[in-house]
């Protein structure tokens, strides 16, 4: 599987005056695009509706912030902080996160497309009835994460942990977990989100319990 990369212009607009900005593109419906940023602090603010395109943010940090339905085109996010951060309703396309903390991050009824996650930590976090398409988590935890009644279309993992995590009503068909952590997931009575899904022995052995089989 392949996703397309952000497409981003050679030459970005380097600002420091970020919030301000993204205030004014908020009230006034606007985009904000070719951007880029670095070390900014983002705490408690309210950006509903923000609209970013071709942006680069690193280094900085946007923590228990509001971006409900924001709309996320073609952007880097590198070495942040989002925790407890509201993404609820957002729309991202060809989006990265590369070595970002995201703990308790909400991304419920969220559209993502063509998007990876590299190296960061989701843990505690909520992606329910999010639509997943062409995206990539490489080396990344989502242990305590809640992933139920999402659609999950050519979605790849590698090196990355799924421990403890709620898949209620979200189908895993198609995914390949060997070489990945896959332990203890909140499936149905029968599991039939499993159906499909690639497992390797060890795994196996751990998930047949589902069924009340007992191994020794």
């Amino acid at each position: 599987m392949a996703i397309n990369q952000p497409k981003v212009p050679t030459n970005y607009k380097y600002i420091e005056n970020f919030l301000q900005l993204a205030r004014e593109h908020v009230t006034k419906e606007e985009v904000l695009y070719d951007i880029q940023v670095d070390g900014i602090t983002l705490v408690e603010e309210d950006l509903p509706r923000l609209e970013l395109e071709q942006c680069i943010i690193e280094n900085s940090i946007m923590t228990h912030s509001n971006f409900e339905r924001a709309s996320f085109i073609d952007v880097i996010f590198k070495n942040c902080d989002l925790s407890n951060s509201k993404f609820k309703d957002a729309y991202l396309v060809r989006c990265e996160f590369i070595n970002c903390k995201c703990v308790g991050l909400n991304m419920n009824d969220a559209i993502i497309k063509h998007t990876l996650f590299q190296t960061c930590n989701f843990t505690f976090s909520s992606f329910n009835q999010v639509k997943f398409v062409d995206v990539d988590v490489r080396e990344t935890d989502f242990t305590d994460v809640s992933i139920a009644e999402s659609s999950l279309q050519r979605f790849k993992t590698s090196k990355s942990k799924f421990i403890k995590n709620n898949f209620f009503k979200t189908k895993l068909k198609g995914i390949d977990f060997t070489d990945s952590d896959f332990i203890a997931p909140t499936i149905s009575s029968p599991p039939i989100e499993l159906k499909g899904a690639k497992i390797n022995g060890i795994q196996a052995a751990d998930l047949i319990r589902l069924w009340g089989v007992i191994v020794e």
